[in-house]
């Protein structure tokens, strides 16, 4: 994918303690469509299944998808947290511990369980957060 506007990803990667950007906003705007873009995504998805899932375990499902420590996860597994901008020491650290975390867990590993998820979960508490 190439961007037309790469100002998006300098906004998506910026972290709303980094005030030294003055070309975009921080990504909590691009959080609130994004959020929903990937909801309806995925409950599209689940709901199209051939399995035809009853609708509680499609509400199951879908907030077993679309939680955050899914998508820590995967901003770890690609990198992404590489290129996060923020002026707060705090969040760096904890983003250290999640990365060190997910290695240690072997979190992408297929056997991927609950204390695994629960232990990631604990990690993103907001409190932690600095």
């Amino acid at each position: 994918y190439r961007f037309n506007n790469k100002a998006y990803l300098l906004q998506a990667f910026t972290h709303a303690s980094y005030f030294k950007n003055r070309i975009t906003g921080c990504y909590q705007r691009l959080e609130f469509l994004g959020d929903a873009v990937l909801d309806y995504m995925i409950t599209r998805y689940l709901f199209e299944d051939e399995r035809q899932y009853s609708p509680g375990v499609l509400t199951d499902l879908r907030s077993a998808l679309v939680n955050n420590t899914i998508f820590a996860s995967l901003a770890v597994k690609y990198d992404f947290h590489k290129h996060f901008i923020a002026m707060c020491p705090g969040l760096h650290h904890m983003i250290e511990k999640f990365v060190k975390l997910c290695s240690e867990r072997n979190f992408f590993d297929a056997n991927f369980n609950s204390e695994s998820s629960d232990a990631m979960q604990q990690s993103l508490l907001p409190g932690q957060q600095g």
